[in-house]
């Protein structure tokens, strides 16, 4: 509420605020909460302006492909970079933080240029790509990643070269504050007939794992696959089949039986009854084979307190 009312009196100074928002319903789980207050800036200035002027809690969401939103809802204020998507093209090609990862992928093959093609099958953004490692097919943001800007709480710009960011699994190695404003991505040379086969064959492949309905909804892998000396070599899917968890259910979410490492929102589940079944499978697993699985979604905002 104190943000509501700070950035109420303040609207004409920062415009493309809005409250009440219900990114939980937008996201790709298809529920949860909604923000108390969300900013899109126009451009990068007005970023700098707001992230000097503001003092509540700052939190950073993309395409809200790999969230899960808790039913309380969001506090604070939730930063989004969607118009914050300029791009330049080469094979050091430059994208904003707010460029959706298939658009930045299209525009990459019409160019005649190739590496970027792992990311034309995960939803999200550039800043989201990079904060998270994101990979699929054997490829990962570190394998390409050049060097990246970022601004800090009090608006300051910084650029960092890939060797000093420490990224891994599914980790990008960033502050908690920093925001990716622009990326830059080392690429080669191709041709688009062989970019545009590669993107198909990535599709297809996602397309046979996500065909889990019309009205489900999922965000993609729920865990990490652990350290192959932890697990003896297994990933995340064939341990969560190893403790008998394929299918299980809690209310209106199911790991799905198709793909044992996704869990799915069925058309009614909560987000507690997500992230429950969620927490279940992580204790089965353990109990079963020694291995705690770290969660691959992000789960943020308040939990309901029971009355």
């Amino acid at each position: 509420m104190a943000a509501q009312q700070k950035l109420v009196k303040s609207i004409d100074d920062f415009s493309g605020t809005s409250f009440d928002v219900p990114l939980g319903a937008r996201s790709s789980f298809r529920c949860g909460g909604i923000a108390s207050c969300v900013y899109s800036p126009k451009n990068i200035q007005d970023l700098v302006a707001f992230r000097r002027w503001n003092s509540e809690p700052e939190t950073f969401l993309g395409g809200l492909s790999n969230i899960l939103i808790r039913s309380g809802g969001i506090d604070g204020v939730v930063i989004r970079l969607k118009n914050i998507c300029q791009c330049n093209i080469s094979e050091q090609s430059i994208f904003g933080g707010g460029m959706r990862n298939v658009d930045a992928c299209k525009m990459v093959a019409s160019a005649g240029y190739s590496g970027m093609e792992f990311l034309i099958g995960i939803p999200g953004t550039i800043g989201g790509a990079i904060a998270m490692n994101a990979g699929a097919h054997n490829a990962e943001v570190a394998d390409i990643l050049a060097w990246i800007e970022v601004m800090d709480e009090t608006g300051t710009i910084t650029r960092i070269d890939r060797k000093d960011i420490n990224m891994k699994y599914r980790d990008g190695g960033l502050e908690s504050d920093y925001l990716v404003t622009q990326a830059c991505f080392n690429l080669r040379p191709s041709t688009q007939d062989k970019v545009a086969m590669k993107h198909a064959e990535v599709l297809c492949e996602r397309a046979a794992k996500m065909n889990f309905g019309k009205n489900v909804g999922s965000a993609g892998s729920a865990f990490k696959n652990p350290s192959k000396e932890e697990s003896d070599g297994r990933r995340a899917w064939e341990l969560i089949d190893a403790a008998g968890c394929r299918g299980l259910t809690r209310g209106g979410a199911i790991m799905s039986d198709k793909h044992a490492n996704f869990l799915l929102n069925t058309g009614n589940a909560t987000p507690d009854d997500i992230e429950a079944l969620g927490e279940e499978v992580r204790q089965r697993v353990f109990e079963a084979t020694g291995v705690l699985l770290e969660w691959e979604i992000r789960i943020i905002g308040n939990k309901v307190k029971a009355e």
